[in-house]
């Protein structure tokens, strides 16, 4: 009777264990999350920004659209203009002297915000090598987006 007393006891003790211990090493392994690949991680912020962008222009009424170069044939990737001139924001134009009041700032807040998304969504590109369609896509639209806002901002009376 003892030896079965023990080994039922000793049963309990090392169920009791491996129970405490499961629990333990589950919340561990669903604490870490899965890495992120480099690309992905970048599609999706370049995702974020893109969002970012359409929300502001629908703010502004102007409409989202493909850029010409992207419909045929895709995008060959970021040109020189998209990552200089074509994504500067109004404040960086001396020529762009919209009025001073609240519906113009309004306006030139929404055109430095966009044109700033579209600046990282080319840096983002420019970092992929220049070669990844998705991205190149998106900095091509963003600087659509970003020229089309900062003539609402230059042209507010």
């Amino acid at each position: 009777m003892k030896i079965f007393t023990g080994l039922a006891l000793g049963a309990i003790c090392a169920a009791a264990i491996a129970c405490g211990a499961a629990p333990q090493k589950s919340v561990a392994s669903a604490a870490a999350p899965p890495a992120m690949s480099e690309p992905l991680s970048r599609q999706a912020e370049i995702e974020r920004l893109d969002r970012a962008i359409e929300q502001q222009l629908a703010e502004l009424g102007l409409p989202t659209s493909q850029p010409a170069a992207c419909a045929v044939g895709g995008c060959a990737g970021p040109t020189a203009e998209m990552m200089s001139s074509g994504v500067q924001p109004p404040s960086a134009d001396a020529t762009c002297k919209p009025a001073q009041s609240e519906v113009c700032r309004t306006s030139c807040n929404f055109s430095e915000s966009i044109c700033d998304n579209a600046k990282r969504i080319c840096e983002i590109a420019n970092e992929l090598g220049g070669n990844d369609a998705f991205a190149n896509e998106k900095c091509a639209r963003g600087g659509e987006s970003c020229q089309k806002s900062r003539e609402k901002c230059c042209s507010c009376l």
